[in-house]
């Protein structure tokens, strides 16, 4: 089987990509996709070799709407996030070495507003209330986490899960094991 050109050039391009974004950010990328985002890597602490694909988006939020956040993003040795994998923090959030994140994934540990709404947050459109209701998330070591997954604040995976793709986990897990559903529930203990 004859190798495929078009293959090399795209990781060639990829790896051009990553070492002149590591030189922006200081962060260790060992690839990088199209059209990323990553605001705030003063806050961050990441691994080495660090993979991006297309439409990553980075927050580590300082400030948002006049309020001053102090974000602490961690991301282990060689993490991957598939595309478009948005990654938003105010508080905290960990993600340990080996964890393969699959596209259209959400990890935040806030929300826009408060989830317990009152009259007068129903009047104010969603981008313009505070950030609020955060709680750190804690994602361990060699987790899986499926496309279209959604990973809210006060989650906590613990190393080795795999979370089911478009499942939302709004709460803490204590043993590892396949994490599934919306909301998610623990599907099964290793």
């Amino acid at each position: 089987m004859k190798p495929d050109p078009f293959l090399y050039l795209y990781y060639g391009i990829s790896r051009i990509r990553a070492m002149l974004l590591s030189r922006l950010t200081g962060i260790s990328i060992k690839s990088a996709g199209k059209n990323l985002k990553i605001f705030g890597s003063s806050f961050m602490k990441v691994g080495e070799s660090l993979s991006l694909g297309d439409g990553c988006w980075l927050h580590a939020v300082a400030s948002y709407k006049g309020e001053k956040y102090f974000p602490s993003l961690t991301i282990g040795n060689n993490v991957s996030f598939s595309d478009a994998v948005h990654v938003s923090c105010i508080e905290e959030i960990r993600i340990g070495s080996g964890t393969l994140v699959g596209s259209n994934v959400y990890i935040g540990d806030h929300s826009h507003g408060t989830t317990n709404l009152s009259r007068s947050d129903l009047a104010t459109p969603p981008a313009l209330r505070p950030l609020s209701d955060s709680a750190p998330i804690f994602i361990g070591e060699n987790v899986w986490i499926g496309d279209g997954a959604k990973i809210l604040a006060g989650s906590s995976i613990p190393s080795g899960s795999i979370v089911g793709a478009n499942s939302v986990v709004n709460s803490s897990f204590s043993s590892p094991g396949i994490i599934a559903g919306a909301p998610a529930s623990m599907k099964r203990v290793f």
